[in-house]
């Protein structure tokens, strides 16, 4: 039962959030009817993807920062208790973030790939709306005889055409009382093919003035072959082109994403398309698109409900004070709810029962608290919060190991046992040959010479006697060190 509750706190911690069905489609698709339409829309969709990595990037920062903080904190504490606390913190942070890390990637790559796509095809139909509003023109005197049986015709394309739809500059322009995409009710899209833009852009014709006589005025149903040979030429003829002021009709793919309005079911477009598929077509997009839809909403996961009541079900946090708390290290099963329960308590009453209260415990004091950096010839306190660099962080956790070693040390050097050495003895053996240090008690040939040999002197009482007017004392806890120096 603990084990259970724990996924369900570390899932609330982490604030993952699935892909559902839809039950009612965005209505802003059946509203995109033109290029401009479309290109505002799929803006918009692509735009809230970019957003979505933009907030797995600072989720994945903020927590990597509270990580870190912690992870000082409990370096640069002076109480134990602190220390184990903090250090709980830190491997609970840095386990959501390993937890969430496959999926939010996964969701990042699927985001940044449909965007790619949608942008190539946003791009071709800005170029659309731009080529729209040109005509065709005579290129002046450039045209001529390419051969005996061949005339050829220079043209361009120049500004006066009809726009090919009307500008969007908000929502509302598509669908009175939306403001934005619904990514979450999105089941298909509209996307108008290469070959329909090429179609949809323009209706052109040329005109040929001035002619000495034309028959059949009026009628637009002959071949050129014809056309032409229905008219007769008197070399004061003029080229320009002419367009329609009434657009063809926008045709599109109804691009369906998912096998059913269903974000949960499979992607119509499962499959990578060829490598010959354009860019940006409307395979392409479904395919990307469809899996960006299902990942998008992937959290890297956020500190924002953890107080003791979450960290108390947490196996990870209750394990890692059991090692750290001497008071606790009896306890065999720390995810027993009966053998741990003194465990739970604590954790449950010192880190706050709501999130509010964990940060004021926790959180905000770390915004003032002071660690002490010791970098190269200074030693100074500063900010935890200002502790960016990975060399400042290096400092203060050194510094801090380095102050509780030499703690350690001196405890050593009061518990250790003391050797007395007699100076005279020391004398006597100093730089006796082999043979005669070996002869001698109070020598022993030892590293290459002859010196005093070494005896713990204890009185009557059992302690160790340095009271020998003839003696100087010896620490051996000093001994070990400079051993495992050199």
């Amino acid at each position: 039962m603990l084990k259970q509750a724990a996924t369900i706190a570390l899932i609330l911690t982490q604030g993952l959030v699935q892909a559902a069905p839809i039950t009612t489609p965005d209505p802003l698709i059946a509203k995109v009817t033109d290029l401009c339409k479309e290109q505002y829309y799929l803006a918009d969709v692509k735009s809230q993807l970019q957003q979505s990595r933009s907030r797995r990037a600072r989720e994945r920062q903020q927590l990597e920062s509270a990580a870190t903080n912690f992870k000082l904190a409990a370096q640069a504490s002076p109480q134990a208790e602190k220390r184990c606390q903090y250090g709980a913190l830190e491997a609970y942070v840095q386990h959501i973030l390993s937890q969430n890390k496959q999926a939010a990637d996964r969701a990042d790559d699927n985001a940044l790939a449909a965007e790619e796509q949608l942008a190539i095809h946003i791009g071709k139909l800005e170029t659309a709306q731009t080529i729209s509003t040109t005509i065709l023109a005579d290129q002046g005197s450039t045209h001529g005889a390419e051969s005996t049986s061949i005339l050829r015709i220079n043209l361009k394309r120049k500004a006066g055409g009809t726009p090919i739809c009307s500008k969007v500059t908000a929502m509302i322009d598509i669908n009175p009382g939306s403001t934005a995409a619904q990514l979450d009710a999105i089941a298909s899209i509209k996307v108008a093919e290469d070959t329909a833009l090429q179609s949809s852009l323009f209706d052109d014709w040329l005109k040929i003035s001035n002619t000495a006589s034309c028959t059949n005025n009026g009628n637009y149903a002959k071949t050129f072959a014809t056309a032409a040979n229905g008219c007769e030429l008197n070399n004061d003829e003029t080229l320009s082109g002419h367009q329609n002021t009434i657009k063809p009709k926008r045709t599109a793919t109804d691009a369906q994403l998912f096998s059913s309005d269903d974000q949960t079911k499979p992607c119509a477009e499962a499959q990578q398309p060829d490598a010959n598929e354009p860019l940006g077509s409307a395979k392409r997009i479904k395919h990307t698109l469809c899996y960006a839809l299902k990942t998008y909403k992937a959290s890297v996961g956020s500190t924002a409900a953890i107080s003791g009541q979450v960290l108390k079900q947490s196996n990870l946090v209750l394990n890692y004070l059991r090692n750290c708390m001497p008071k606790y290290s009896n306890i065999k099963k720390p995810e027993d709810a009966t053998e741990a329960k003194a465990l739970i308590e604590f954790v449950d009453k010192t880190y706050g029962e709501s999130n509010e209260k964990f940060k004021e415990m926790f959180v905000t004091p770390l915004t003032t608290a002071k660690a002490t950096i010791r970098l190269n010839e200074k030693t100074k306190p500063k900010k935890i919060v200002n502790m960016v660099s990975v060399e400042d962080r290096a400092a203060v956790i050194s510094h801090a190991e380095g102050v509780r070693n030499a703690k350690e040390l001196e405890a050593a050097k009061k518990d250790a046992p003391e050797t007395a050495i007699d100076s005279k003895n020391e004398e006597k053996c100093k730089g006796k040959p082999r043979g005669e240090c070996k002869e001698d008690k109070d020598c022993e040939y030892k590293d290459g010479k002859c010196q005093v040999k070494v005896t713990t002197a204890t009185g009557t009482d059992g302690k160790t006697n340095t009271t020998a007017s003839n003696s100087f004392v010896i620490n051996k806890s000093t001994l070990l060190i400079a051993f495992l120096i050199l």
